[in-house]
């Protein structure tokens, strides 16, 4: 059967049980905070589901080709001859982290680079699936799309139009979704099964706004990398909220016009507000050597040391929670002061790692050994947490001067 998870709040999924393809829909874009209406897939062993890796898929399903085949299919028409993450990388590469993370230049530009493709992708997708359903395009028969059903109909196209056998040219993808006859002869292609043939001034409409999407995601840039990431997430909420919005209610005959032009459109972005683009996240790991310790004896403290390392996003000032628990037996006069410890680290801006010490209590008693853990949390729920939690062990020392009795 299927294996079903839900994302948390940074878009983060566990997954257990289950083999095959992954499929992703409903819910809400952390980034844009709009509803996430298409779906996206990934081929059988990806970690990662987004905009790229549903157009691996698709060429996969099209071209019954294995994983590695499909993506050089999708990597040639993005990148050309070279470039892009390698077929053995792209399954779990997340461009975001990439990003800032990288440890170069040239490798965070690349990185950005791809977010840009998948952007790109995800616009034509979102508003050319919203355009099907306001034109009531059907399954062949006489059944209606979904938004869902309809956005598979949409990477399907873009897939078959880079194909194997299409003799698409290489590395043009980008400029291709910004030429007025590649995306002309797309939105034909997909609304062919609407059950009143679409207008040219209809079909005209779609391009115009996908146009003027895909252009504003090819142009966007800023200061730094994280700054030039959420200009790219700006152009998508405007394109995919409001621009898609007011080309739904043209084609459905709500308004006799669009609404949006190039100028509005620009000036939505310029005031457009987005969420997390790329959260903090945060691992915790017992230091070298603290995994288990002696309690020492009554007066003494030793020390316990675990490591926060904080990942993604570490230009900004944030805060993460952390306590220690156990079983029934753990209890407060285990720890100097007869207190379970817990507390919280703020880092500021450009820290990357941080260290949580716990003294115990040391004590003069038999006693079993007793296990405990560290874990972090964040309750605002916009942190990514990779590794929650560290165990270790209090290891009893007692009697310390044993006595032998003949």
């Amino acid at each position: 059967g299927d294996s079903v998870a839900v994302a948390n709040a940074t878009g983060g999924f566990k997954l257990y049980g289950g083999t095959g393809a992954l499929q992703m829909s409903g819910g809400t874009d952390i980034s844009t905070g709009l509803d996430f209406g298409v779906q996206y897939s990934a081929p059988a062993g990806y970690s990662v589901i987004n905009p790229i890796s549903s157009l691996i898929y698709a060429v996969q399903e099209l071209e019954s080709s294995s994983n590695d085949a499909a993506y050089e299919v999708v990597r040639a028409a993005i990148y050309g001859a070279s470039g892009g993450p390698s077929a053995s990388t792209v399954p779990n590469y997340d461009p975001f982290n990439a990003a800032v993370n990288a440890d170069s230049t040239a490798d965070a530009d690349a990185a950005v680079a791809y977010q840009r493709m998948a952007a790109a992708i995800a616009t034509v997708v979102e508003i050319s699936s919203e355009a099907m359903v306001a034109l009531a395009v059907t399954d062949g028969a006489s059944t209606a799309l979904t938004q869902a059903q309809a956005s598979m109909v949409v990477f399907s196209s873009i897939g078959a139009d880079i194909g194997t056998s299409a003799g698409f040219t290489a590395g043009t993808l980008l400029s291709q979704l910004q030429d007025s006859t590649f995306v002309g002869n797309l939105v034909s292609d997909i609304v062919t099964n609407a059950p009143t043939p679409a207008t040219q001034e209809q079909i005209d409409a779609i391009v115009t706004i996908l146009q003027t999407s895909t252009t504003a995601i090819a142009d966007a840039t800023s200061t730094d990398t994280i700054a030039t990431l959420t200009e790219i997430t700006k152009v998508q909420l405007v394109a995919q909220g409001d621009a898609g919005a007011d080309l739904a209610n043209y084609l459905d005959g709500t308004n006799t016009s669009l609404e949006t032009s190039t100028e509005s459109f620009g000036a939505a972005v310029q005031d457009a507000s987005v969420g997390v683009v790329v959260p903090v996240a945060y691992s915790i790991e017992a230091d070298s050597g603290n995994t288990d310790i002696f309690e020492g004896q009554s007066g003494e403290t030793p020390e316990m040391s675990f490591t926060v390392t904080r990942s993604g996003n570490t230009s900004v000032d944030s805060t993460v929670d952390w306590a220690v628990s156990g079983d029934i037996n753990l209890t407060s006069s285990y720890f100097d002061g007869d207190d379970i410890p817990s507390g919280e680290l703020t880092f500021t801006a450009g820290e990357s790692s941080k260290t949580i010490s716990i003294s115990l209590a040391g004590n003069d008693v038999l006693q079993s050994d007793q296990p405990f853990t560290v874990s972090i949390s964040d309750p605002t729920g916009t942190s990514q947490i990779d590794t929650a939690d560290a165990f270790a062990v209090i290891r009893d020392d007692d009697p310390y001067t044993p006595e032998i009795t003949i």
